[in-house]
């Protein structure tokens, strides 16, 4: 177990440096919008496939598949209902009117966040075979691939909304961080569990994932009329990159 906690801690804190820099880069210069379309067209491509080609497959080896099943329904209801019926987030589109960042927005991000370091925690618990990266390499990439233009997107509207940029910068610190607590409370929770706990934690992690991709992330693979072939080329090439891992270097 000393092997996964160090692995954590190594992918925590690469975590937290890359949604920090995802968040600078607005605050260095002006970017065009059409590049965090395309880019998010490619992290709902590499989502969608990273919960069924590799998250599923993980699940439905350590689990009951009806208990899999039944926990992705729950899983992507729960986040649903969170974001659409309970909690306000603002808007990750920079084309859009900005929200007030209150505190019902912070919570409904940091609740997001919270989910992705627990999937990481629980993809940590399924190692490689014969020294190939496991399932943890591969869902890091994942959240990766959504939380850089995420905190990309909450910069850009940070910085409508007047706010300095120390404060972003110390906001996005703090979004970023709780990936790593997620994963942290995954690890603790799951380490004394059987091997078929570990299924039903990536079954929650692919329902989060699969509500992720498609609700926030997969409608801007058409979004921008004039532009939705190149970003249904980037949607294509996310799954395509992610469908070539799970068949050459597989998890289990």
């Amino acid at each position: 177990m000393l092997q996964t906690y160090n692995t954590l801690a190594y992918f925590g804190a690469l975590a937290v440096l890359l949604t920090l820099l995802g968040g600078a880069i607005p605050l260095l210069r002006r970017w065009k919008e059409d590049h965090l379309h395309t880019f998010v067209s490619f992290s709902a491509g590499v989502l969608i496939a990273t919960a069924f080609l590799h998250l599923m497959p993980n699940a439905i080896s350590r689990g009951n598949p009806l208990w899999v099943g039944f926990c992705i329904l729950v899983s992507f209801l729960f986040l649903f209902i969170l974001e659409k019926f309970v909690m306000l987030h603002p808007c990750e589109e920079t084309h859009c009117d900005y929200h007030t960042m209150g505190i019902a927005a912070f919570a409904g991000m940091v609740t997001h966040t919270f989910f992705d370091g627990f999937a990481l925690g629980s993809a940590l618990m399924v190692p490689g075979l014969g020294g190939r990266p496991g399932l943890g390499t591969v869902v890091f990439f994942a959240i990766m691939a959504h939380k850089i233009p995420s905190s990309f997107a909450l910069a850009s509207i940070l910085r409508k909304a007047k706010w300095r940029r120390r404060k972003i910068l110390l906001f996005i610190l703090v979004f970023g961080s709780i990936i790593p607590v997620g994963a942290l409370v995954s690890v603790t929770l799951l380490q004394s569990i059987g091997d078929q706990s570990v299924g039903i934690a990536l079954a929650l992690s692919l329902g989060t994932f699969l509500y992720i991709s498609t609700s926030d992330f997969l409608p801007e693979v058409h979004r921008a009329h004039e532009r939705r072939f190149k970003n249904l080329a980037a949607f294509l090439g996310g799954i395509l990159l992610l469908a070539l891992l799970a068949f050459l270097l597989p998890e289990h």
